[in-house]
């Protein structure tokens, strides 16, 4: 789906989007390649329970060990006792911790395959991989919500609807709803469920209600909500701040696919409002780039709108 981006520019940004650099002299980032490229699904999803299984090998034998301390601490009553067990107990907090932030952070970075292979066929297949070496089926919900996502950019919304109304975890403040949701919610716009949109939208909004201010959760929300601002605004409603915001976007772009989505909404702009030859020079930048199937068939419907013989007014279902 399309990643969050910064808040909306303000008024005052309205000039730099009527006075844009043309995209032809626009210099495209480079990226680094993902450490999975040369990999297939399963040597991916193989290495990943490899490296988990090697983590929980060190991890627990060592948590073990500082409660079997803590233990001896509380039968044998040594001097500072007290503090000795309270640092104990403090390791083993902290050793925990470590081995848990490791473990996410090892599972987000399985997401390059998306973002820099933009390929959503293979993070799928790694994830399904994965469910089947799951099992005790610890991670049904969240390895769900990433098939999802591949079958979303893989342009199969019905499926990955399918996929996300499986979904469930114990708290309604659990963060990874987030990604649940903003997934459901791409997915309903892409297949122009407006009613199921918007029940996606209050869902998040209610996530919003509940989440610290100042929270990483609520400043991803509030980063999620200016780009759903734009994105899901009907194209021909969209204004000079919109294009802006547009634009600034191309130039954040994190990631090969984030590059790709803000261009494809940039040229949607051209299309509705703009110039048809900057459009058509988007959509000629396009073909150099790594496009997932979603934005393969974006890419062709504004092609295809761009014809001459074609009535460029016209709504586009993008």
């Amino acid at each position: 789906m399309h990643d969050t981006a910064s808040n909306p520019p303000s008024s005052s940004s309205t000039t730099s989007a009527t006075c844009a650099p043309a995209p032809s002299t626009r210099t495209r980032p480079s990226w680094q390649r993902s450490p999975y490229e040369d990999l297939s699904a399963q040597q991916v999803a193989d290495q990943h329970v490899a490296w988990i299984k090697k983590r929980r090998l060190i991890f627990i034998p060592t948590e073990i060990a500082v409660f079997a301390a803590a233990l001896a601490v509380i039968a044998l009553k040594p001097p500072a006792a007290g503090i000795i067990y309270l640092a104990l107990l403090a390791s083993a907090v902290a050793i925990s911790f470590l081995h848990r932030t490791r473990a996410i952070n090892r599972f987000g970075s399985l997401h390059q395959i998306c973002s820099l292979e933009c390929d959503p066929a293979k993070y799928r297949a790694v994830m399904e991989a994965l469910v089947a070496s799951d099992a005790h089926d610890r991670s049904r919900s969240i390895l769900a919500t990433e098939q999802a996502r591949g079958l979303y950019y893989q342009s199969e919304s019905m499926r990955a609807l399918q996929l996300l109304s499986q979904v469930r975890f114990k708290s309604p403040k659990n963060p990874y709803w987030l990604a649940v949701l903003s997934i459901e919610t791409m997915c309903r716009h892409d297949v122009g469920d407006s009613a199921g949109e918007s029940l996606a939208l209050s869902r998040l909004d209610e996530l919003g209600r509940k989440a610290s201010a100042g929270s990483p959760l609520a400043k991803e929300l509030d980063k999620l909500r200016a780009r759903y601002q734009v994105i899901l605004k009907d194209p021909a409603a969209w204004t000079s701040q919109d294009a802006a915001f547009i634009r600034d976007g191309v130039d954040r772009a994190q990631s090969p696919l984030e590059y790709a989505s803000w261009l494809l909404d940039e040229c949607t702009w051209e299309q509705f409002h703009g110039d048809r030859d900057r459009a058509l020079q988007i959509i000629a930048s396009l073909d150099e780039l790594k496009l997932t199937p979603l934005h393969k068939r974006r890419r062709d419907a504004l092609a295809a709108a761009l014809r001459p013989e074609t009535n460029t007014e016209q709504q586009l279902d993008l």
